[in-house]
């Protein structure tokens, strides 16, 4: 009888984990975006996601101590893996759950995998480096008022792009990180109404954004 008993409590947890998973809203995106530049101490990217019942835009920060940290710099030959952790500060738009619209909405943490590349040999002038490489964005979780919630973006790619600078008054040839951007294909969805004009701004304050945030011109150090 108790292990009857035993077994009986055993599936009650069980069913409670199961129901509580269940219960999770997710969200599968149709159009978002990532953009970020050189870190001087946070507040260097934004981001625009839609969907089937969310709309959301805002900016925070993207941390990647290997590349994108003002002052790192990288020498032709190099490899680099272009991982990025991503913190969510702030956020403007509504998620709909259950029948109620919020606009009180928090993101939490999350983090883009990519994969390895190499720094080409570059030149005797000044140019631009371009690369695109696979990747994956981590789950996105977020709450709202006493309800939790997770964004699911598809894997894409980061598209990176670097100052090159040749080598010149004793300083050695080196590329300096200047933007980044995820890319990547949404599950195809019907935008309701304002909803391009609504990402359309998002994108406009993102780009407002990196271009205050540029990289210090290596040449002038």
């Amino acid at each position: 009888m108790k292990r009857f008993r035993w077994a009986i409590a055993l599936l009650f947890v069980l069913f409670l984990q199961f129901a509580y998973a269940d219960s999770i809203t997710t969200f599968h995106l149709s159009r978002f975006t990532y953009v970020f530049g050189p870190n001087e101490g946070g507040d260097n990217a934004g981001y625009g996601f839609a969907g089937l019942g969310i709309y959301l835009t805002g900016g925070g920060s993207a941390s990647c101590p290997e590349f994108c940290l003002v002052g790192a710099s990288f020498s032709p030959g190099m490899s680099l893996v272009p991982d990025v952790f991503v913190d969510f500060e702030s956020s403007q738009g509504y998620v709909a759950i259950g029948g109620h619209t919020y606009g009180d909405v928090t993101l939490f943490v999350s983090s883009i995998t990519a994969g390895r590349f190499t720094f080409p040999a570059g030149g005797n002038v000044p140019s631009i480096f371009r690369v695109t490489v696979p990747a994956s964005f981590g789950l996105v979780q977020g709450e709202v008022p006493n309800v939790f919630f997770d964004v699911r973006i598809p894997p894409g790619k980061l598209v990176l792009t670097f100052n090159y600078y040749p080598a010149s008054n004793g300083n050695p040839a080196s590329y300096w990180f200047s933007k980044g951007q995820y890319e990547g294909q949404g599950v195809p969805a019907i935008p309701e109404p304002g909803t391009i004009g609504f990402m359309a701004t998002g994108l406009a304050g993102i780009v407002g954004l990196i271009r205050r945030k540029r990289v210090i011109d290596h040449l002038k150090t």
